[in-house]
């Protein structure tokens, strides 16, 4: 048994055949309807579709109804199908291809048996049966005949099915932009597929109803996939100097919501394109007057990060941002950062800063802001133990000095009886705020 023969369904009614798709299939449609109610409208007013004897006999405002009807059920050819089977994979075999795109010509058919008319009996059919039969079988036609099922080109296509398609390839987009814009995205790449996906006229006809579609796109906002994205601080090029990485941390030994944000730099002269440590090229950089202003690009590119995974809709993440050791021995510095916060909608518990044991002192200033440390290369003769959490310090990273396991794990488990995290690197990179996003038409 082939796989177009699995599940395939006999439905006595219309509401019954809408419920044997599956949810985000049911979801689309009432949006598409929206949609192409809103475009159909609009074209029974464009002097293009208007004037002239070439005016669709259904292009009158009586059928916009019917219009709203064909988008809801556009696609319940899709019923027929195992419902595994009913959202597009690029990795189906050309089997599997094949019966996806059988729910075009299906979906007419079960229409029309839905409708209580014979396929073939056209001649006594009414308009608005018609309608829904030509929107089900050819809203995927494209008008340069790249489509599907038949290849149709321009005006062999029904125009209810061109607005379908259109009404279908934008809520496509909308929902699958990666862009704090997804709307106007949206409407540049229809407008773009002009003379090919679709006609002149019906961009033009989109373009003069846009601010009505908008509100379709408002009013379903919190239903769709739609994901917003930061527009990245800087886009990583080949010549970029230095920027973050990122890999996960373990506190007390344990994974965690938490990572750091470690800078890279590459080198310069006989190490040109080599990366080097922050450690290497700090000297050069407090010589040249640049630390503080490296320091600061590298904050606003974490909080950039953070700000992509929110819009991303991913939230609950911190940032452990590795600075340069002598960053807070600069007096513009406290100033500086209060700016950034305000600049940045991030609480600052979200970005928590790197401090070496050598700038304890110059840490308070910063601490009465509100500005969490990791107190780095943490040995005992610094602080005591018992008074680290007095001293504002809760997060310390070991130092690598202390070699003997013994004396690491006694040191451990005497900072977490005062409550003191214990941060070590786990070294695995991740890629933050770049997820793959896929939506296919």
């Amino acid at each position: 048994m082939g796989i177009g023969d699995r599940n395939r369904k006999k439905y006595g009614s219309w509401d019954e055949a809408f419920r044997g798709l599956i949810p985000v299939i049911r979801q689309e449609s009432v949006r598409v309807a929206d949609y192409t109610q809103v475009l159909f409208n609009k074209a029974c007013t464009m002097p293009c579709y208007t004037k002239g004897s070439g005016r669709p006999d259904f292009l009158f405002e009586e059928y916009s109804e019917v219009a709203f009807k064909c988008g809801f059920y556009h696609q319940i050819g899709k019923s027929l199908l195992p419902a595994d089977h009913q959202v597009w994979n690029n990795s189906y075999s050309d089997e599997e291809r094949s019966l996806y795109y059988s729910y075009t010509t299906d979906g007419r058919e079960l229409v029309a048996r839905l409708q209580g008319d014979a396929e073939d009996d056209e001649e006594h059919t009414t308009l608005s049966c018609l309608m829904i039969r030509e929107a089900c079988e050819q809203h995927m036609e494209r008008w340069d005949g790249s489509g599907y099922p038949k290849g149709r080109e321009r005006d062999q296509i029904s125009l209810i099915a061109q607005i379908v398609g259109l009404a279908k390839a934008l809520d496509n987009l909308v929902c699958g932009t990666r862009s704090e814009n997804p709307f106007e995205e949206a409407l540049g790449v229809l407008n773009y597929k002009r003379g090919t996906w679709f006609s002149d006229n019906l961009i033009d006809t989109m373009k003069e109803c846009r601010v009505e579609l908008k509100e379709i796109y408002k009013k379903y906002i919190q239903y769709t996939q739609t994901v917003p994205r930061t527009v990245p601080l800087v886009e990583m090029r080949a010549e970029r100097p230095f920027g973050l990485k990122y890999r996960t941390v373990l506190l007390n030994g344990e994974h965690s919501n938490q990572y750091e944000a470690v800078p890279w730099f590459k080198g310069v002269g006989e190490e040109d394109g080599q990366l080097v440590t922050m450690k290497q090229v700090e000297g050069a950089m407090e010589r040249t007057g640049l630390l503080r202003d490296v320091g600061f690009y590298l904050l606003y590119e974490a909080a950039d990060t953070l700000l992509r995974l929110h819009n991303w809709g991913v939230d609950g993440h911190t940032l452990i941002v590795h600075m340069f050791a002598p960053f807070y021995r600069d007096p513009t510095v406290p100033e500086k950062l209060e700016q950034f916060f305000k600049d940045q909608p991030i609480a600052k518990r979200r970005l928590r800063l790197t401090i070496s044991g050598r700038f304890l002192e110059e840490a308070a200033p910063f601490q009465k802001m509100g500005i969490p440390f990791l107190l780095n290369g943490y040995r005992p003769e610094q602080i005591p133990p018992s008074q680290l959490m007095d001293a504002g310090f809760d997060y310390v990273r070991i130092s690598k000095k202390i070699t003997d396991p013994e004396e690491r794990a006694q040191l451990a488990e005497e900072l977490m009886r005062y409550g003191v995290t214990i941060v070590e690197s786990d070294e695995t990179e991740v890629q933050l705020a770049e997820e793959d996003w896929v939506h296919q038409l």
